[in-house]
């Protein structure tokens, strides 16, 4: 038994030798500027990203880097790791971009491919930083987005935003907003003009962020055809005027304390159609003051009606048990309306925190076309 141990212990020893090490580059602009420069590669100038990405196309480590823009010159592009190279179909993978300050002229990308699929990458954006095109998780020109995130708690963004972008697929990618300044438009998961599916993607609105007249939000896009509605989700905990929401399978409603008896949380300039969703009340904001028996609008305007409240299907008139609460759910003047039946007995009617947490026509792909145009 002795020497099987002995034996077991040499070969785990062996194998952690022989695994790769999760290496990467850590890079800070514009603190280590020089002895680093600003790259050139392609069709891209002024690109902060790891060491020779743009001049070769492709990173020296494709996963593991950490690049931080601070504030320092304007650039025109920041990239966490980047595969440009065609036929190389190596992931793009585990990167993380901060977007603390600054301006960044062109695009912020957690990740960059041109063939290759690109996962689990990540773009903060945050302080006084101004974005003047799109940003993204993750961005690949022929393979799949999967898992890409991106957080906006602040700065000034001037364009559409993205959690990941893949012509082949754009699935379980997240875009969370809580603060900030942006114009045009969100979407969770693209695929642009590509025949892939955009499922499975989140979008959170949260906190405090200011959006432009006509903004719009998607769930998913696919101009090619594909499911751009299956699996996504808005999880919303802030009272909300934007021009059009689409492509959404589920919607959960954390209702803010500023939602009052009579009041309304999600007001559309353009009709939201809720054929085959599922609807749910998720959280009430601490301090609310809505009781038993006060009325809202959750959605000010719509077409259709939701398949399912909370997994249950949805019967006009009748009360439904929600994740907080039981509710009387009915359409109203064209509005989705919520009756609070019966309430958590706690402070403000009940529950949830102060937020919730966890494009088909030609407008749309014209939207989807602004976000990412850019090629190596």
């Amino acid at each position: 038994m002795k020497k099987f141990c002995l034996y077991v212990v040499f070969v785990l020893i062996c194998a952690m030798a022989a695994a790769p090490a999760l290496a990467g580059e850590i890079v800070n602009y514009p603190d280590e500027f020089p002895p680093k420069t600003l790259q050139s590669g392609g069709t891209l100038t002024d690109v902060v990203a790891p060491t020779d990405s743009t001049p070769s196309g492709k990173s020296p480590y494709l996963s593991g880097n950490t690049i931080t823009f601070n504030s320092g010159p304007p650039v025109n592009y920041v990239i966490g790791a980047a595969n440009a190279i065609a036929g190389d179909m190596d992931t793009v993978t585990g990167n993380q971009v901060f977007i603390i300050g600054g301006t960044v002229n062109k695009a912020a990308w957690g990740g960059y491919a041109e063939d290759s699929d690109v996962a689990v990458n990540s773009v903060t954006v945050s302080g006084g930083s101004e974005m003047n095109e799109g940003v993204a998780g993750g961005y690949s020109n022929h393979g799949k987005a999967m898992n890409n995130t991106l957080a906006v708690t602040g700065g000034s963004i001037n364009y559409a935003v993205c959690g990941g972008y893949g012509l082949g697929g754009a699935t379980g990618n997240t875009v969370t907003i809580s603060g900030g300044t942006l114009s045009v438009g969100v979407v969770g998961g693209s695929c642009g003009a590509g025949f892939g599916d955009a499922t499975g993607n989140t979008v959170i609105i949260r906190g405090a962020p200011t959006f432009a007249p006509g903004y719009k939000i998607f769930g998913g896009l696919s101009g090619g055809g594909g499911n751009a509605f299956s699996g996504n989700t808005l999880r919303l905990g802030v009272s909300l005027l934007v021009d059009e929401v689409e492509n959404f399978e589920n919607y959960e409603f954390n209702i803010p304390a500023s939602v009052i008896d009579g009041g309304t949380v999600l007001t559309v300039a353009n009709p939201l159609n809720l054929n085959g969703t599922n609807l749910d009340i998720t959280g009430i904001g601490v301090g609310s003051s809505l009781r038993n028996g006060h009325a809202i609008a959750l959605i000010s305007d719509i077409t259709g009606a939701p398949s399912m409240i909370n997994g249950v299907p949805y019967v006009p008139g009748t009360n439904i048990a929600t994740s907080v609460g039981t509710w009387q759910f009915s359409i109203i003047g064209g509005a989705f309306t919520a009756k609070a039946v019966s309430l958590p007995s706690s402070g403000g009617g009940g529950g949830g925190g102060g937020g919730c947490d966890v494009f088909g026509s030609l407008g749309i792909l014209s939207l989807a076309g602004l976000i990412f145009t850019r090629r190596w």
